[in-house]
């Protein structure tokens, strides 16, 4: 799979983008690291974690009365880690100067009950990065979303004013 970075910017703030996991690689401000700097794909630094952003015991978990089997990436713990589309390839929706928008399809319904779109979108302003993300459950079965942002932002660096999440 490879790998496409495409870089936004507005004022002093700029970010690069990866396809792969739709990650956050850099945010710099005046040229300063914001976010602990991506060191390589699979580090979970900077990559959407949906639908679950945690770890399954024995790589298995039930909804609505059905159990699902996933893939064991961390071997040791014999757990699967982070979700199904940390490591996938997201596409390109929208791209300008200060902003970028990307989605993914979820439709394997042997790891997850029913079909999800997810969307997300990274725009940097005056004031900095706002990261969004929708999900659309496209099929008819109620399914589970959570949903984490792995950047491990530096304190040291600045102020992080806030963080907002909302859902509907």
């Amino acid at each position: 799979m490879k790998e496409s970075i495409s870089t936004i910017s507005h004022g002093a703030y700029t970010a690069e983008i990866s396809s792969i996991g739709a990650t956050l690689a850099t945010l710099k401000f005046e040229d300063k690291n914001l976010v602990e700097p991506r060191l390589n794909i699979r580090y979970f630094s900077g990559e959407i974690l949906a639908p679950g952003p945690n770890r399954m015991a024995d790589r298995r978990y039930s909804q609505n009365g059905e159990t699902f089997e996933l893939q064991i990436n961390e071997i040791f713990r014999n757990n699967a880690l982070h979700g199904l589309v940390f490591d996938k390839s997201w596409k390109s929706l929208t791209k300008e100067k200060d902003a970028i928008s990307l989605e993914i399809i979820l439709d394997d319904t042997s790891k997850y009950p029913g079909i999800l779109e997810l969307e997300t979108t990274y725009e940097l302003d005056d004031r900095g990065l706002l990261s969004t993300l929708t999900a659309t459950n496209l099929s008819d079965i109620v399914a589970a979303i959570w949903r984490l942002n792995t950047s491990i932002f530096d304190g040291s660096r600045g102020r992080i004013s806030r963080r907002v999440l909302s859902s509907n």
